[in-house]
């Protein structure tokens, strides 16, 4: 590229013609080329197939009589096509029939059978035609010819046409060279014009105009802009004119000085800080006197003059004429003097009251973090004994827990003795009272139960065993003890175990109580239909699904379901009894297991619960 750039007009125009004319050239014989190669190429396609599909026919009887004698004299006949290495006939179970090699073609190892078609495969053409019968594929004719004569050929072109491309690029470069002058004279006569104005700054000067065409037309245009210089140069004055009136209209101070500190330009403001005109301002220092302030000032041009800043902002104190002492916000940047020398352009702003008002902020922040940080420590400490509150409330709730579960035993068993007519016969109405009192006395031991392993998972003290656990035994056990109550209610139980479901490591304990009060749930809540348990294998994972036919869930309460001392509000609490502990009971344990529970459901429609359970639980 840069030789190129270097070049003259001329040679640019020599250039850019040959190079265009020998690309065109290039492109229309690869073109050309290329299209012989694929029409070629088709050709062969065209003129094997034609013969695959004249030996497809004559081979049926062959095929069809078992004959391969006769196959293999009709695949001799492709010896008339020298391209032709070697072939064979499938039978209908994709074996080779028959085949043909060429006495002049390679070892060759013939393919599996494949669909009808052709490919261009390692400089050969290889075809697969079938061969049918009333509509019946019994066979097929494979073919691999050789491109060899092809590619001879395509040299053939190749060459031809380098040769004319080469032949028609000299042409082309005669002419470029003989035709150029049209163009690069009439440059040639501006360039020297331009230059001997630029030279001697005689604008009298004229170019010559020549002919009609686009260069005509630039000399004219050129001697139009020559008239034009005087007329702006009046012009610029005025504008710089009107540009002093709107820099010293801006409130900030704008300024130009040298490397000595002298100042080149100024606005009204800098006139009005040191209390003189712009114009006395003009070729003084900032001081008159130098002090460690116009030393920093002088140091910070400098940076900026030699190149190691090429934006420098700096606040800076400025003691103006009548000693008010301001803070300036200084803004530096490069600025080059039209006899080449460098300065710097500054524009200087007054941040005194934004800075004071900066301070006062930053002391009130700082209050209001003081006064955050004491809030944090306060809240810190509530959190601290609203969780040891808690702590205290769950120990309190497990010891309860055992103290109430003493006498129900003991009402449960003696309740059983009277029962049973250890203690004397009973008739009919005290065997019902009793009755009642048994269910009612293991209904509230259910719920203290419930409240005991609640208290001890917040409470962290709950203990979890691992053994190994029979998953289809504790399910199969879980669904036979919640069948008296599904049979009451007249509902169906179904359990569906996978083949492959067998045994993991877990607590058995746990994991069955979680079942069953899954199950428990849904045929409460299930007035007709069908409750059904399945478990499969979900990766390294088991899941076990609880489906039933109930109720159903709305969807703003799922989020209420999980949460202790919490039921759902459908509009029928009186009749579902609970305490809503069994799910948040279910889920915390599950999560203990390594596992997790989730939960789908439509309302009116029914639910399903799922709990994923590693096969392996891991021990701290």
């Amino acid at each position: 590229m840069r030789f190129v750039e270097g070049l003259s007009v001329r040679g640019k125009l020599i250039l850019i013609s040959t190079l265009t004319s020998i690309c065109g050239l290039l492109l229309a014989g690869t073109a050309f080329v290329a299209f012989d190669r694929y029409r070629d190429r088709q050709s062969l396609v065209h003129d094997i197939s034609a013969l695959a599909r004249l030996i497809a026919d004559r081979s049926t009887a062959a095929l069809t009589f078992e004959d391969p004698r006769s196959a293999a004299e009709n695949l001799g006949s492709l010896r008339i096509k020298p391209s032709v290495t070697a072939a064979c006939l499938y039978a209908a179970d994709g074996s080779v029939f028959a085949e043909y090699r060429s006495p002049q073609g390679q070892p060759y190892r013939f393919p599996r059978r494949e669909e009808a078609g052709h490919r261009f495969e390692q400089g050969h053409l290889i075809l697969f035609e079938p061969v049918v019968l009333d509509g019946r594929r019994i066979g097929a004719v494979h073919v691999r010819a050789s491109l060899r004569q092809l590619d001879a050929l395509w040299w053939e072109y190749l060459l031809s046409s380098v040769l004319i491309v080469s032949f028609a690029s000299l042409v082309a470069f005669g002419l470029s060279t003989r035709l150029q002058r049209l163009v690069s004279g009439p440059l040639a006569h501006l360039t020297a014009t331009v230059r001997q104005i630029g030279a001697q700054g005689d604008y009298s000067l004229r170019a010559t105009v020549v002919g009609g065409d686009e260069l005509a037309s630039l000399a004219r245009s050129l001697n139009e802009m020559i008239a034009m210089v005087e007329a702006k140069s009046a012009a610029v004055q005025a504008s710089e004119k009107r540009l002093r009136q709107i820099i010293d209209l801006v409130p900030h101070m704008i300024f130009v000085r040298d490397r000595a500190g002298l100042f080149l330009l100024a606005n009204q403001a800098v006139a009005d800080a040191f209390d003189t005109t712009v114009t006395a301002q003009l070729g003084r220092a900032q001081r008159a006197e130098v002090g460690e302030q116009e030393r920093a000032r002088l140091q910070a041009d400098r940076k900026v003059t030699d190149g190691e800043e090429a934006h420098l902002v700096v606040e800076e104190p400025f003691l103006d004429a009548r000693g008010s002492l301001r803070l300036l916000q200084t803004t530096r940047v490069p600025f080059l003097l039209p006899d080449g020398s460098k300065a710097v352009l500054g524009v200087a702003v007054d941040v005194t009251e934004r800075k004071r008002a900066e301070d006062e902020l930053r002391k009130y922040r700082d209050n209001l973090e003081d006064l955050v940080r004491d809030r944090t420590a306060e809240l810190a400490v509530a959190k601290d004994r609203a969780e040891s509150a808690d702590r205290l409330k769950s120990a309190f709730l497990a010891n309860m827990s055992h103290e109430l579960r003493t006498p129900l035993n003991s009402i449960i068993g003696f309740s059983g003795v009277l029962l049973q007519g250890m203690a004397g016969p009973l008739n009919d109405e005290q065997k019902k009272q009793m009755g009642m009192v048994c269910g009612s006395a293991e209904h509230l031991l259910d719920l203290i139960n419930d409240v005991l392993d609640i208290s001890k998972i917040e409470a962290g003290q709950l203990t979890l065993s691992s053994e190994t656990l029979d998953v289809r035994a504790s399910l199969t056990k879980a669904v036979r003890s919640a069948t008296v109550l599904a049979n009451r209610k007249g509902i169906a139980l179904e359990l569906e175990i996978a083949p492959e479901v067998g045994t993991i490591t877990s607590d058995r304990r746990r994991v069955e109580q979680i079942v069953l009060n899954l199950l428990g749930n849904a045929v409460k809540f299930t007035e007709r239909g069908t409750v059904r348990v399945g478990c499969a294998l979900q990766g390294e994972l088991v899941a076990i699904r609880v489906v039933d036919t109930g109720i159903g869930i709305k969807e703003e309460d799922l989020d209420k379901l999980f949460r202790p001392f919490r039921q759902v509000d459908i509009g029928t609490t009186r009749q579902y009894e609970g305490t809503g502990l069994g799910l948040s009971i279910s889920r915390k344990l599950a999560e203990l297991l390594g596992g997790s529970i989730a939960v789908q459901s439509e309302w009116g429609k029914g639910s399903t619960f799922t709990v994923l359970l590693p096969s392996r639980r891991k021990t701290a």
